[in-house]
Parts: C-alpha cells; sequence; structure tokens
C-alpha cells in the first residue's frame, strides 16, 4: 500500500500465524488517510490489528516527533513564492528539490494557485510523466 512519501513508496502489511506486521519506510499520510488504505481493515470495516511495526526512516527521532503536515508545507511555499513574485514581472522563482521525486504536487500547487507556468527539467517532467502513468493504472 501506498506510503505517500513519494510515488512508489510503499508500506508492506504481513500477516501470518504469529502475528500481523506493518513494515514501512519513509511515510507521510496526512491526519486521517490511514483510514482510507483497504489493507489496513478487515472484510467488515474495521481496523486490522497490527502486532508489530518496522519503521526503517529517516527521521525516527524526538526532535521530529511533530513533522509539519505536507499541506502546511504547501501553503508556506505558496505564501513564499507569493511574496516574491509580488515584487514584479522580473521576479522568478526557481525551486531546487534535492530528489526527483516527491515535488510533483508543489509545483501543481503553484500553477493552481498562480495560473502561471510551471517549467521542469526535460528529464524531470520525463519521470514526473512515468509517474503519473502509472499512478493512472493502479
Amino acid at each position: 500500500m501506498s506510503a505517500g512519501h513519494c510515488p512508489g513508496s510503499a508500506m508492506l502489511l504481513i500477516e501470518g500465524a504469529d502475528g500481523t506486521v506493518l513494515y514501512t519506510g519513509d511515510f507521510r499520510l496526512d491526519k486521517g488517510a490511514a483510514s482510507l488504505l483497504p489493507a489496513l481493515h478487515d472484510s467488515f470495516g474495521g481496523v486490522k490489528k497490527v502486532d508489530h511495526l518496522y519503521c526503517d526512516t529517516t527521521f525516527l527521532t524526538r526532535k521530529t516527533m511533530n513533522i509539519v503536515s505536507r499541506a502546511e508545507c504547501e501553503e508556506e511555499i505558496v505564501e513564499q513564492v507569493k511574496s516574491h513574485i509580488s515584487r514584479g514581472n522580473n521576479y522568478h522563482v526557481v525551486l531546487k528539490t534535492k530528489a526527483k521525486l516527491g515535488y510533483e504536487n508543489v509545483y501543481r500547487i503553484l500553477y493552481e494557485r498562480f495560473r502561471m507556468k510551471t517549467h521542469v527539467r526535460t528529464e524531470d517532467a520525463e519521470v514526473y510523466s512515468l509517474g503519473y502513468q502509472r499512478s493512472m493504472k493502479l
């Protein structure tokens, strides 16, 4: 099932005689999103018991216990861009991201909010296009 971290990120639910294990790497689900994952529910709609949770994650430290939501991050980016481009037509924004995947939604939101062209490098557009095509098949 999707871990919501970036396109292709996954969690595995392993059920057996010795119990149920949920294995995940980095994940990022909005509050309440787990209730929409059918694999975590039995045939009657009840929540399955998870006996063991294995998190192989980057951010399992006390200082990152309360990570800002994706929506809050996206809104902050919108506000920063808005502040910058409101200075005049000669002001542009370049987003240099650490990873190829995971920022597609930010580009979409910026386009929807400002109705301005959003440009990405050709190789990134190809990767995003493949992810979009795969998600449409799920």
